[in-house]
This record gives structure tokens, sequence and C-alpha cells, in this order.
């Protein structure tokens, strides 16, 4: 039995100093492997001199990134978690994103904000959820303290 909560998360840089998107180069590769199978191989390249990354269809007016993988073996789990996740990513107001079904043993959630505080709450809110309906853990985890 597996189980992970993984995230991967970016940020532009900081704003208030003028360092949005200040760098030469950006690589993250991401590889879930489980029982043998890819589930997940996630690939981003940013080169801010060569695209421009405020367009429509890129970041807009969005700083932060984040997208946070949910492995476990209980398949039966996938449609109740998504429905909480959704629920909680529609009352956000800060966050735009969006929960699915992986290919096998688990959900991804990505989001999208313009600040790292939402973003960090929108990913604390989850953590309980996953670990009550995965995990079967009621107590609050000592992450809970440092939620912003």
């Amino acid at each position: 039995s597996s189980t992970a909560f993984i995230l991967d998360s970016f940020t532009t840089g900081r704003n208030a100093r003028g360092e949005h998107l200040s760098f030469k180069e950006y690589r993250s590769r991401t590889e879930i492997i489980y029982c043998d199978e890819p589930v997940v191989t996630e690939r981003i390249l940013l080169r801010p001199d060569i695209e421009d990354y405020d367009d429509l269809g890129f970041f807009e007016s969005f700083t932060a990134v984040a997208v946070l993988y949910l492995i476990f073996d209980n398949l039966s789990l996938q449609c109740p978690l998504i429905a909480d996740i959704k629920g909680l990513l529609d009352e956000a107001d800060d966050i735009i994103g969006g929960v699915s079904a992986l290919p096998s043993n688990g959900i991804l959630v990505r989001f999208l904000s313009k600040s790292v505080i939402p973003l960090t709450k929108a990913v604390y809110s989850i953590l309980p959820i996953f670990r009550k309906r995965v995990l079967c853990l009621d107590t609050p985890s000592s992450l809970n303290r440092f939620i912003l």
C-alpha cells in the first residue's frame, strides 16, 4: 500500500520588487512511478527572454502556480475526494483551480493565484481532507499550525 501527497509549486518572482520572471531559464520535471508503471510525467521549461508568459494562455496576471498530486491505492476514494476538493476550490476567492482523476491511483489538483498566500491556504485546506478520507486520520496534522 502506497500513499503520497506531492506538491510542485512555482512563483514568477517577487512582483513588488520587480522580479517578475527575472530569470533566464526554469526547468522542472516531475515523474511519478506507481507499481513500476508511470502515473505522471510532467515537464516545464520557461525561458522568459524568448517567450512572453504574460499573454493569454500562459500566466496572464497570475504569479503562483502549483500542482498537487494525491497518490493512493483505494480507487473508490477518487470521486469523493474530487467532490470535496472541487467544493473547496469553488469557494476560494483568490484561487483558480481544477481537480481531476489520474489514469490510475490518485488525483491531481492544479492551482493558479496572484499570490503565494492563498495558494498555500488552499493546499493546507486539502491536507485534512486527504488525511481523513485516505489515511483515516481525524486528528489535525502538526502542519495546521503553519497555516497563514
